[in-house]
């Protein structure tokens, strides 16, 4: 299915062009506001515009300014060149395809052995990369009797290449490695099925060896009892302020002294000597008796 081309002959798209081609240098918002245009109507008239390289946008800050192509193409290599020497871009490393690209300048091409031992490729990834090249018209085929396939960076060489006579010796006269030499045995589902019952077996002597050896290291010892001191009684106060150590005289004058008199029987059960003992009740009932 083919792309319809790019219409740049619509009327936004020439009067942006034209607001361009005067004032050189506006950003994206200034030209809407110089059209009078919706900020997304300009916006989709200038990817048509970068996308036919009639404009193209140069970095300015953090904003964009739109320059005709002619114009805006040495500035862009000017702005490059101060990011590299301020160190804010470094130079990608080439992809595989660039090396691969670069080996097919060599005279004589490259062939497919020769890409695989410098990049380090299995054949199916260095058949991808040179089919995918090819398609991108950046390598060439070339096929001589006696020689490998080689590829070269122009039709021209490859050309070349090919009008050369046969190559003596044949190239594939030599003894080449097979690549199911070094593969292994292909085995039966019989034996794929033993080989892990062995190996399930010898993990399972693997873990009751260790057991065992656990058990001969770990005995089972006595419990220790420790016996624990008591804490202790505490120390009893001890005043060492003697009397000689008081400064001055002592007046006692004031003192409040409390006769506590000795004993002379126990209350609980003795009546105080010479106590009369008189009942409150009957002393009530005798004069009640002696009213009446």
């Amino acid at each position: 299915m083919k792309r319809k081309p790019i219409d740049t002959e619509s009327a936004s798209i020439s009067r942006l062009r034209k607001i361009i081609t005067d004032r050189p240098g506006l950003t994206s918002m200034e030209l809407a506001q110089a059209a009078a245009y919706s900020y997304s109507h300009v916006k989709n008239a200038l990817s048509v515009l970068s996308k036919a390289q009639i404009a193209l946008p140069v970095p300015r800050g953090i904003d964009r300014c739109w320059y005709l192509a002619e114009q805006a193409k040495p500035l862009l290599e000017q702005w490059d060149r101060t990011r590299r020497k301020r160190g804010v871009v470094k130079d990608k490393p080439p992809t595989k395809r660039d090396r691969i690209h670069a080996m097919s300048k060599e005279p004589g091409g490259v062939s497919m052995a020769q890409i695989m031992a410098a990049l380090d490729l299995q054949l199916n990834d260095g058949g991808r990369h040179t089919m995918m090249m090819v398609r991108q018209g950046r390598l060439y085929r070339g096929v001589r009797q006696g020689a490998r396939l080689r590829w070269f960076d122009r039709p021209e060489r490859a050309a070349e290449w090919e009008a050369l006579p046969p190559m003596e010796p044949s190239e594939w006269s030599e003894p080449r490695r097979k690549a199911w030499a070094e593969a292994p045995k292909r085995q039966t589902r019989e034996e794929i099925r033993k080989a892990n019952r062995l190996a399930r077996l010898e993990a399972q002597k693997q873990r009751r060896a260790e057991k065992v050896q656990l058990r001969a290291v770990v005995t089972k010892a006595k419990p220790e009892f420790v016996i624990k001191a008591k804490p202790a009684n505490p120390a009893p106060v001890e005043i060492r302020t003697k009397p000689s150590d008081i400064r001055g005289s002592v007046d006692y004058s004031r003192a409040k002294v409390i006769v506590c008199p000795a004993p002379t029987h126990d209350a609980r059960y003795q009546v105080a000597p010479g106590a009369v003992i008189q009942g409150e009740f009957s002393r009530q009932w005798q004069q009640l008796r002696g009213a009446a």
